[in-house]
């Protein structure tokens, strides 16, 4: 289907893509797995994801060969981490605390690329 971007249902992505205006997005699947496999079967131009997902998903569905993950990110959003209201704050700041070392070290990075690269 020439023109059309799938993006998943319930997510941000859709909302995203039709704020540009005179897109075709079909936003009908509920899974990554789904979105991919409609790209596979040429049924969108490509698909809009985020992604740490769309890489991992990509590389455990044994994809890396049939399908590239672009260089280019069009919208970063970021991911945060979310902790309940009645958490303890000293876990919290234990937490962020070790997040922000891994950060600092360069290991936090490792570990992503360890996730989000297909090759």
């Amino acid at each position: 289907e020439e023109g059309r971007i799938i993006a998943l249902y319930g997510t941000i992505g859709p909302k995203i893509l039709e704020k540009q205006g005179g897109l075709v997005v079909d936003d009908s699947p509920k899974s990554l797995e789904n979105m991919l496999s409609m790209l596979q079967g040429e049924r969108g131009r490509y698909v809009f994801y985020q992604g740490f997902g769309l890489a991992y998903t990509i590389k455990e569905e044994g994809l890396a060969d049939s399908l590239k993950l672009s260089d280019f990110s069009y919208y970063d959003a970021g991911h945060f981490v979310a902790f309940p209201l009645s958490m303890d704050p000293a876990v919290v700041a234990k937490v962020e605390a070790a997040l922000n070392t891994l950060h600092e070290s360069g290991e936090l990075q490792q570990i992503l690329k360890k996730y989000t690269s297909i090759q």
